[in-house]
């Protein structure tokens, strides 16, 4: 990033908290959580198609999931709003009270990401994509199978058992790393016709399932491996982004919807392709629509992982006491240990954490208490801060290793979304995001193995 962009992103953050702090009255923690975001979505245009923005990702959602959405939530859908006051969305400690922990806390953890773990040498994200290019210009097949091997077990995965279910979700998962093994091969007439099938049956899952978080993230990951290889002008980086946040608004505005339809109260979920058809066609004849109060709230009640965060230090220590690292040794542990050796090991999804540090009974859909929650169950305020630097550091290293690993196999840099999905997630805890790391590499490294010493085939 050069100086001029340096000096645009603080002169814009500056007016933007002035304005904030002196005309809108904001607090300078809550003004700070505003900037913050702001500036940071400046840098993080400018970088794509320069480097693989895949850290810079967890940033941006962790400033906009536990520190923008917030302030939304204290200034405008707080105890006063008649909408949030129906539902219970409110935030329910005082704002200086949430944001003394999570303000330093999500800068502690950003300053881990950012931390230089190698002094020696650095990769150019750039000249690693060539490298992968260049192994790959002949091996065009490679994507083709991978991808066929990924779409054959893709819809299986919602009924395959429990202990199982983990290890062929990441088979599924190849549907999407055969893709970018297509978008750096030589041979490109595949790419078009695969991208739509990739599309398609992503879409389709989403319809089926009524979860859209997949389509997000791994919507989010393409759009950054393929700035890799079509690098675009910034006005046209920021069409792209106004795109996916006009993608992003339209699915939450008809999710609720869609789901009240097409979900049974036994938990039984249902498929209605007209129902969602009729729905998108209704927001995209009404743009208007989109911004309505109802839909609004319903998107920042969505979007705002504060609320659960807010939720946690109001009920710990008071009613449930610090867990003392207890959590995130069960963590580490059932990251590296098969399920089929450990069967009553800890589930990813967060129920163990809201039924014992929010009080609230189990229910059958995933919500969390976020990385930043289990750090403040486990060590308190203070220690919490410090243990989010060290979260932020793993993530950091793993990422780095992987470049360096990209010396010898050169297409390493084409798993780095599977290997890092479950990391963008921050409203999971530290099992989901930890978790999937570990056994994407795991998985990742059984691949390669298999592929070089039984196939012979250097993939």
């Amino acid at each position: 990033m050069n100086n001029k962009i340096r000096i645009l992103i603080f002169i814009v953050c500056g007016i933007l908290f002035a304005a904030l702090f002196f005309h809108y009255e904001l607090s300078w923690y809550e003004s700070l959580s505003v900037v913050l975001p702001a500036g940071y979505l400046i840098y993080f245009v400018t970088i794509l198609g320069k480097k693989i923005a895949i850290l810079e990702v967890i940033i941006m959602l962790a400033l906009l999931q536990w520190l923008f959405s917030a302030v939304i939530t204290y200034q405008i859908f707080n105890e006063y709003n008649d909408l949030a006051f129906l539902w219970k969305t409110f935030m329910n400690i005082p704002a200086e009270e949430y944001f003394a922990f999570v303000l330093p806390g999500t800068l502690m953890m950003i300053a881990g990401l950012k931390f230089p773990v190698t002094w020696t040498k650095t990769y150019d994200h750039r000249t690693l994509i060539a490298r992968a290019k260049e192994h790959l210009h002949e091996r065009g097949h490679i994507g083709l199978w991978i991808s066929a091997i990924g779409a054959a077990v893709f819809f299986f995965v919602p009924f395959m058992p429990q202990v199982m279910r983990g290890a062929v979700n990441f088979f599924a998962q190849l549907l999407y790393v055969g893709l970018f093994y297509i978008l750096f091969s030589k041979k490109s007439k595949y790419k078009g016709l695969l991208l739509v099938f990739v599309l398609s049956i992503t879409l389709l899952n989403s319809i089926m399932t009524g979860m859209y978080g997949e389509l997000v993230l791994w919507g989010t990951l393409f759009i950054i491996m393929y700035l890799m290889e079509y690098p675009v002008s910034v006005k046209r980086r920021i069409g792209v982004l106004f795109l996916a946040v006009f993608t992003i608004l339209l699915l939450q505005s008809i999710k609720h919807e869609y789901r009240k339809e097409t979900w049974g109260p036994d938990e039984s979920r249902k498929a209605d392709f007209g129902f969602f058809i009729t729905l998108m066609r209704d927001r995209l004849s009404d743009p208007a629509s989109l911004i309505e109060v109802e839909r609004l709230f319903n998107i920042a009640a969505r979007a705002n992982q504060g609320f659960l965060i807010a939720q946690t230090m109001s009920y710990v220590p008071k009613h449930e006491p610090f867990a003392k690292g207890e959590t995130i040794l069960k963590s580490v542990a059932a990251a590296v240990t098969p399920r089929l050796l450990w069967p009553n090991k800890p589930q990813a999804g967060g129920r163990d954490n809201v039924s014992r540090f929010l009080g609230a009974p189990e229910v059958s859909y995933s919500y969390n208490i976020s990385p930043i929650g289990e750090a403040y169950v486990n060590f308190g305020k203070t220690g919490g801060i410090v243990f989010m630097f060290f979260y932020g550091l793993i993530f950091n290293f793993f990422f780095h290793q992987a470049l360096a690993l990209c010396s010898r196999y050169p297409t390493i840099v084409v798993w780095l979304p599977l290997l890092f999905v479950g990391s963008l997630k921050v409203e999971g805890d530290l099992l989901t995001t930890f978790g999937s790391l570990v056994k994407g590499v795991m998985f990742a490294f059984i691949v390669f193995g298999f592929s070089r010493v039984i196939l012979r085939e250097k993939i």
